[in-house]
């Protein structure tokens, strides 16, 4: 025997085991929607917090450039602080020395020798033998100079700078008796402040009657 459904499709009755298939695919389809949604929500989430603290350590970052560089601009503040009592104070010891110098510079002179002149200068190439003989400098308009003005070089920093030190005293003086050179030379030779002394020139002048001398002493620099 046979059964023929003339029925069309959508009025078929439905199997229930169909039915809970096609639920079942529904609602796992869902799930996933869901758990995409959950997902995303999630990414979307720590993506903002994370631009939230990219954008924080951004500016701390900022502020800790702007702080390393008054920093950096304090320690440079600082080592030019540094030069400048260096140079200051090399400054303040040659004076004290060129101070001490001229204070006994007077005691060497003999009684009929006095000073007409002094001149300090920075030579370069200077011999060191002694001697009381005519100077090996040569006289003195053939030296190769410089004089001790200071001559202040403006640097990036304006730092003070000392002048060149000097190493080359000459002394332009009279006395009435040639064997007065001899003894200036004698009394300056042994002050501390000269590795030599010598004469440069000498001679008498008829109209004064009088001896016109000039010597040249190398003076011992310091050391630092």
């Amino acid at each position: 025997m046979y059964r023929v459904n003339l029925l069309p499709p959508y009025l078929e009755p439905q199997n229930p085991k169909d039915y809970r298939r096609k639920l079942g695919l529904i609602l796992l389809v869902s799930l996933l929607f869901l758990l995409l949604f959950l997902s995303y929500g999630i990414f979307y989430t720590k993506l903002t917090l994370l631009h939230r603290q990219v954008e924080q350590q951004t500016k701390l970052l900022v502020q800790q450039r702007d702080k390393s560089k008054r920093i950096e601009n304090l320690m440079v503040l600082n080592k030019m602080k540094q030069e400048q009592l260096v140079a200051l104070s090399g400054i303040a010891s040659n004076r004290l020395q060129w101070y001490d110098l001229l204070q006994d510079l007077p005691l060497a002179l003999p009684m009929d020798t006095w000073v007409t002149g002094i001149e300090i200068k920075r030579v370069e190439g200077i011999s060191t033998a002694g001697g009381f003989v005519s100077s090996v400098l040569g006289p003195h308009n053939g030296i190769a100079q410089e004089n001790l003005k200071t001559k202040t070089s403006e640097t990036i920093n304006n730092i003070p700078q000392s002048p060149p030190v000097p190493n080359i005293l000459y002394i332009y003086g009279a006395c009435w008796a040639i064997g007065s050179v001899g003894v200036l030379v004698d009394n300056l030779s042994k002050l501390p402040y000269f590795h030599n002394v010598k004469l440069v020139e000498a001679k008498y002048d008829r109209e004064k009657g009088m001896i016109k001398f000039e010597l040249v002493a190398k003076i011992k620099i310091p050391q630092s």
